[in-house]
């Protein structure tokens, strides 16, 4: 398993959830890109990318600990940084959604307004040959049209690469 992964993708996926499983039950350090302005994190990280060297950042979240989880809403003009980190070693992760039923998580989870997450999956639409091309083959369908989700152990277990048994196996897309 990466040492450091990046988990993108569609609103409402699971990604922070995701991530706090991480840092709650398997020791990571997770860090919500969108979450920690003001901190010295933050600060290592808007100074990574002013000098296009994401070493930095990834130097100072193993001092913190070598087992970290980056996780993000991915604003599809950030698709770059993202490339950059992959290229950096960090192994990106891309959760998927059915449209509709992440629709209804967005609207109750954060009481937003729709026009938000109808704009960012405008974006992904948009954008779904480059996401497609830079996660491949990292891409985890973690709420499916009838509402049913995978367990944080069979996304761990994908992370990691374990096979899934057939009677759980989940949606890859290649």
């Amino acid at each position: 398993m990466a040492k450091i992964i990046l988990v993108a993708g569609t609103p409402a996926s699971g990604k922070t959830t995701f991530g706090d499983y991480l840092r709650d039950k398997k020791e990571f350090l997770h860090v919500d890109i969108e979450a920690f302005e003001g901190s010295y994190l933050h600060s290592v990280w808007v100074a990574a990318l002013k000098l296009k060297d994401m070493s930095l950042f990834l130097n100072t979240l193993k001092e913190r600990n070598p087992n970290a989880v980056l996780t993000w809403g991915l604003h599809l003009d950030d698709l770059q940084i993202a490339a950059d980190l992959k290229k950096a070693g960090v192994r990106l992760w891309w959760f998927e959604a059915d449209e509709a039923r992440a629709r209804q998580r967005f609207i109750a989870r954060n009481g937003a307004s729709i026009d938000v997450f109808e704009a960012q999956m405008k974006r992904i639409r948009n954008n779904r040959n480059k996401i497609e091309e830079l996660f491949h083959p990292n891409l985890l369908t973690t709420l499916r049209p009838d509402n049913t989700c995978l367990t944080f152990r069979e996304i761990f277990d994908a992370v990691r690469g374990v096979p899934a048994a057939p009677e759980k196996r989940f949606s890859l897309h290649f």
